[in-house]
């Protein structure tokens, strides 16, 4: 079970109905029980209120923060009007500036929304904390499994091309696709900007290593070592979010 789930547990089995415990419930529970059942509901349901809407929305960016300052005031105003009923108070001559059944409510609910607030946005940052391990994690397995398939393929081989007046030199373990831009060649990579240099796509097929890359459209040359899947159109290469089109006339080159 996850923390936040364990928490909400303690919170709602053991927190909320210990404090209820410390008001003088007695003295006033007895003369209206439905009011009794309605403050319980309201006090829990203010808390996942705060808990599951408010505070994403508090770490959704400064639009909706708006929006969860908006519920905040809007429980706050429903909370007013539950004060507003009156509860039988035996034993009081002078009645107090607040009720106890009102101090009771409004401390209740100051808890509830704070708890609410508190440990949803410490909730929603450890999920975020989890996702991001996640995708680094998977990011580091691709990157390994892209060194350890280009080691194999194209260990230490470079292409020479030309960017304005100068040659430059690029590991062709770095090439993530080629594609053609007319009379120019737009080289992506996995580091570094990408490069353009003005040669035809078939004059470039014939610089690189012999067998190690496809043409598989018109427009696009890609590394076979890369190959992660393909279909009727497409190919997915390892590193790449691009899906590369497949031309008809190129289908036989994925066989």
């Amino acid at each position: 079970m996850k923390p936040g789930l364990w928490i909400d547990l303690a919170l709602c089995i053991a927190v909320l109905p210990a404090l209820l415990l410390i008001f003088p419930i007695e003295d006033w529970a007895g003369w209206d029980s439905m009011y009794v059942l309605g403050l319980v509901f309201w006090l829990y349901f203010n808390y996942f209120l705060h808990r599951r809407v408010s505070s994403p929305l508090m770490l959704s960016g400064s639009r909706w923060r708006w929006t969860s300052a908006a519920l905040v005031f809007i429980s706050a105003a429903i909370t007013f009007l539950i004060s507003l009923h009156q509860v039988g108070e035996p034993g009081f001559d002078t009645a107090p500036r607040l009720a106890p059944h009102q101090q009771a409510l409004w401390v209740l609910y100051i808890v509830t929304t704070f708890c609410g607030l508190a440990i949803g946005v410490l909730d929603v940052r450890l999920r975020q904390l989890e996702t991001d391990r996640a995708i680094r994690q998977q990011k580091n397995l691709v990157t390994e499994e892209i060194e350890f398939r280009s080691d194999e393929a194209v260990a230490g081989e470079s292409l020479s091309v030309k960017v304005g007046y100068q040659s430059v030199q690029l590991p062709v373990s770095d090439i993530q696709y080629i594609e053609s831009r007319g009379n120019y060649a737009c080289i992506h990579r996995d580091h570094g900007d990408d490069v353009i240099t003005q040669i035809t796509l078939k004059a470039l097929a014939d610089m690189l290593p012999e067998g190690k890359f496809l043409r598989v459209h018109r427009s696009f040359l890609i590394p076979s070592w890369r190959i992660q899947s393909h279909g009727a159109g497409s190919v997915r290469l390892i590193g790449v979010s691009r899906e590369i089109p497949v031309g008809r006339a190129h289908k036989e080159n994925l066989k």
